[in-house]
C-alpha cells in the first residue's frame, strides 16, 4: 500500500465522511474549506493532504473563529472562496439565516474499546421500567448496530442528536462522559431517569437532577434576570434564524417590566454577567408564562423561536409584588409609565430627585457600618492601655541575653 493510499484509508477510518464524498463526487467542488474543532486540530495535514491527492482540490484550513470552536464559520469560508464548508468534530449545529455554501458536520469516529457489557446487562436485570434506553456519545455513532446487536430487544440504542426526544418515565444510560450535550438533554427531560458508567469506578451510577449543580445555576439565572434593572440582548451570531423577531420580543419584556435594554454583538464571551437563555428569561419576566420545572427547560435555539408565537400577552400592570429569592429584596407593583392617557406636564424645578431610599442600597452591601446598640452596652471605667513601641512594650518583661566568652 503506497502513502496516499495508507493517509486515504486512515482518514476514512477516523472520521464518517460518506456524506461529504458523495457531494465531492458528484459536484465539480475546486475549492473547500476545513475547520476543526479544539481536540482535533492535529488531524489537518492528514486531512488536506487527502482532499488535495483524493479530489485534487484546494483547501483553505479555518485554525480558529471567533465565537467558539463548535461553531462553522461560513463567514471565512466565503472571504477566502471556498465553494464548501467541512467541520470536523463534534458541532453545536446551530440554524444558519444565510447559509449561501453547503455545510457538511464529520463527526470524529472513535473506537469502542472496553465497552461494559457486563455491567449494562446486570444493570438491565435489576430494572423493571418497561422503556430503557442507552443513548451513545455522537463519537460512537459507527458502533450502533454493534451495541444493538448485543443487546438486541433488551432495550433501545440511540445516537445523541438535538432533536431527540425520549418518553416520560423512561430509564436512560448515558455512554460516556458527561458535557453540555448531556446536561440539555436532562434538563429537556426532567422525569427520565438518567444513569451513567464511571469508568474510573467501573460502575454504572444514578444521577440525581435535581441537585445538578447545572440546573441550579440555570436557576438561579432566572432570578437575577427578574430582579436586573439592566438587561443586554447578546448576540453570538449574526447568521441565527428569526433573530430579529427574537430580539424584538426580549425589548417588549423588558419595556413592560420597566428593565432598560442594550442589544449588542459580541465575538467571544465572558462570564462577567448572569447569562440566560430567551426562555429563561421569558419564565423571569412574563408573569403569565407558567412554568413547571417537570416540564422540563429548553435549551435548543430552534424550540424557543416556535414559542413565541403561542405566548400569551402580558398585561400592562402586574397584579402581584415579585420577591427575589437571591437578595430578598420586594419589588413593587409595576405601573405603566409608558401610557400617555395617565401623563401630564409637571414643572422643572432643576432639583435632584432621589429616586431609591438610601437604606436599599444599604441592605444590598454586606457591610452596613457600625452597630451603636444605645443602652445595650453596659458602662465601664476607662483603663489604661500598653504604651511604647511594637518591638517591646513599657509592660513587658526584659529579657538579657548574656554571651560566653
Amino acid at each position: 500500500m503506497t502513502g496516499n493510499q495508507y493517509d486515504n484509508a486512515d482518514c476514512l477510518e477516523r472520521y464518517d465522511m460518506k456524506k461529504l464524498i458523495e457531494y465531492l463526487h458528484s459536484t465539480s467542488v475546486k475549492k473547500i474549506a476545513v475547520q476543526f474543532a479544539e481536540e482535533f486540530i492535529s488531524d489537518y495535514e492528514l486531512i488536506c493532504s487527502y482532499f488535495e491527492n483524493a479530489f485534487h482540490l484546494r483547501v483553505a484550513v479555518i485554525g480558529e473563529t471567533p465565537y467558539n470552536d463548535c461553531c462553522a464559520n461560513e463567514t471565512f469560508a466565503l472571504k477566502v472562496g471556498a465553494e464548501c464548508l467541512a467541520y470536523f468534530g463534534d458541532s453545536c449545529h446551530s440554524e444558519d439565516a444565510r447559509t449561501t455554501i453547503p455545510i457538511f458536520v464529520v463527526p470524529r469516529q472513535q473506537p469502542l474499546i472496553d465497552f461494559p457489557v457486563e455491567a449494562i446487562t446486570e444493570w438491565l436485570m435489576n430494572t423493571s421500567e418497561e422503556t430503557r434506553i442507552i443513548i451513545l456519545d455522537p463519537y460512537f455513532s459507527h458502533k450502533k448496530d454493534y451495541v444493538q446487536n448485543i443487546f438486541q430487544e433488551k432495550c433501545a440504542v440511540f445516537t445523541f442528536h438535538k432533536e431527540l426526544n425520549l418518553p416520560a418515565d423512561s430509564l436512560v444510560l448515558w455512554y460516556e462522559k458527561m458535557d453540555v450535550r448531556f446536561d440539555h438533554l436532562a434538563m429537556k427531560h426532567p422525569t427520565v431517569k438518567f444513569y451513567i458508567y464511571d469508568s474510573e469506578l467501573f460502575k454504572i451510577v444514578h444521577l440525581n437532577m435535581a441537585t445538578h449543580k447545572t440546573l441550579r445555576k440555570r436557576l438561579y439565572g432566572i432570578e437575577k434576570a427578574r430582579e436586573a434593572k439592566t438587561v443586554g440582548i447578546l448576540f453570538g451570531s449574526l447568521n441565527l434564524p428569526n433573530r430579529l423577531e427574537l430580539a424584538d420580543r426580549m425589548r417588549q419584556l423588558c419595556k413592560q417590566t420597566n428593565k432598560r435594554s442594550y442589544m449588542f454583538n459580541i465575538g467571544q464571551l465572558t462570564v462577567a454577567k448572569p447569562i440566560v437563555t430567551v426562555f429563561e428569561f421569558e419564565i423571569a419576566c412574563n408573569s403569565n408564562k407558567f412554568w413547571n420545572p417537570i416540564s422540563g427547560m429548553l435549551c435548543s435555539f430552534s424550540e424557543n423561536t416556535l414559542t413565541t408565537d403561542g405566548v400569551s400577552e402580558m398585561t400592562n400592570q402586574m397584579d402581584r409584588c415579585s420577591v427575589s429569592l437571591i437578595s430578598g429584596r420586594v419589588e413593587p407593583k409595576l405601573e405603566n409609565f409608558h401610557d400617555e392617557s395617565t401623563m401630564s406636564l409637571l414643572p422643572q424645578n432643576m432639583e435632584i430627585t432621589q429616586i431609591f431610599a438610601s437604606n436599599d442600597f444599604l441592605q444590598s452591601r454586606s457591610w452596613k457600618g457600625l452597630e451603636e446598640k444605645i443602652g445595650e452596652t453596659p458602662v465601664e471605667n476607662v483603663i489604661e492601655g500598653r504604651s511604647g513601641l511594637a518591638a517591646g512594650y513599657t509592660t513587658e518583661p526584659k529579657c538579657e541575653i548574656q554571651s560566653n566568652q
